[in-house]
């Protein structure tokens, strides 16, 4: 049986974290990974480049199915190790690979991953092992700290990009789907690079209003650094607002940016540069995503020479407004619909994705004049979804007062 209620980790975003942090607790040097869909294979890779991490999480995971995946990923990296491969750069260095998986194993499941997966991978001159539940466990005895804050519930502060993606995935509305492209932020995405890149600065905050894009510009510009060889970090605020030990999983001096998104406590910036301070912390980066509304909290530390000069998110011209549209929808508008979109929701990435998704559930009747009334048709078509009874009470929510609640 497992000494830990391991029902807690839910995801394979979770799972990663986990993972990380156990890497960071043994290695603070150990290079982190993780964004989801197409990569090289790797969730972490040691400093030298000769040991690759990769964590895979599955429902009642077995050791047959931990084998598929293992001849399954091999097949993958026979291609990375291929020196025309774009990838090979970071495979060249590999000598061994570990899967870090869910899984609970016995004496026999071992002898199957010995039979069936290591003689494969020293066919292409790797050493192949795997952690299940039982070397976790024993990994986090030796790291009480990590066990604390996964099993016992501390705050977890910082998650991985994996766990981050997912996050900001389900909070996207409808078509405002992650996997679509991201466009119309090259300028701003070159201000973070040049940020991370410049001495001295250590927060950069980014400034926008509701919708017009900043967790999806922080996201991927912390996609671009992990690239670039940063240990790149998502904060949770509302989970920093609760707890003091913010960086004990991850403390180092390797180059790490960690990405706080729309902190509501306008204290955290105070404490944030706070936690800069630590020597081990000198190669530290923050980038602050902040709604204009709460950029006030900005004024007290505007001298300080920590702070870099805000990059100021705005609308979407026209051309992007409209490349925006075309990845959501799933038919097409007129060029007069989509300058006319454009004039209405002033190019704010938000709305456009409303209106997207309202064409793509067929609930547009004639295009929308205001922002107003994108939000009321969007309501309303939520609405006639529900089952009568719940429909009626969100239909007098909506009107309390006799006002549409929109």
């Amino acid at each position: 049986m497992s000494a830990l209620n391991w029902g807690i980790i839910q995801d394979g975003g979770t799972f990663e974290s986990l993972m990380h942090a156990i890497l960071c607790a043994e290695d603070p040097g150990i290079d982190l990974f993780g964004r989801p869909g197409k990569d090289a294979g790797q969730d972490a890779r040691s400093a030298n480049g000769e040991v690759i991490y990769q964590a895979k999480y599955r429902q009642q995971l077995t050791m047959d199915g931990a084998v598929q995946i293992a001849l399954e990923e091999l097949d993958k990296i026979k291609e990375y190790r291929k020196p025309t491969h774009p990838n090979y750069r970071h495979w060249q260095q590999g000598r061994r690979w570990v899967l870090v998986a869910n899984i609970l194993t016995n004496p026999n499941d071992n002898a199957e991953w010995q039979t069936k997966v290591r003689p494969e991978f020293q066919k292409e001159g790797l050493e192949a092992d795997y952690w299940g539940i039982k070397t976790l466990e024993g990994k986090l005895t030796a790291h009480a700290h990590v066990r604390e804050v996964f099993f016992e519930g501390e705050n977890r502060i910082l998650v991985a990009l994996k766990e981050a993606h997912d996050r900001l995935n389900n909070e996207c509305i409808g078509s405002a789907s992650m996997k679509n492209p991201f466009v119309g932020r090259e300028k701003e995405m070159q201000s973070i690079r040049d940020f991370v890149a410049a001495d001295g600065k250590r927060v950069l905050p980014i400034v926008g209003a509701a919708g017009i894009g900043k967790s999806r510009l922080v996201y991927e510009s912390m996609v671009v650094l992990a690239q670039d060889g940063w240990r790149v970090l998502w904060a949770l605020p509302e989970a920093m607002s609760r707890s003091s030990r913010w960086f004990q999983l991850f403390n180092s001096n390797q180059r790490t940016c960690v990405a706080v998104d729309d902190p509501a406590d306008s204290r955290l910036l105070a404490a944030i540069i706070e936690q800069l301070a630590p020597i081990e912390r000198r190669n530290w980066k923050v980038v602050v995503a902040c709604r204009s509304s709460q950029a006030e909290m900005l004024r007290p530390y505007q001298k300080l020479p920590l702070l870099a000069t805000p990059v100021l998110l705005t609308p979407l011209d026209e051309a992007h407004s409209k490349e925006l549209l075309i990845s959501n929808l799933q038919g097409s508008f007129t060029d007069a619909q989509y300058h006319m979109i454009f004039r209405h929701t002033g190019g704010v990435p938000g709305w456009l994705c409303l209106v997207a998704e309202l064409g793509n559930r067929n609930a547009l009747r004639g295009l929308p004049q205001t922002v107003d009334e994108i939000a009321s048709l969007y309501v309303d078509d939520c609405l006639s979804k529900f089952e009568v009874v719940n429909r009626d009470k969100g239909l007098r929510a909506r009107f309390k007062n006799g006002r549409c609640q929109s």
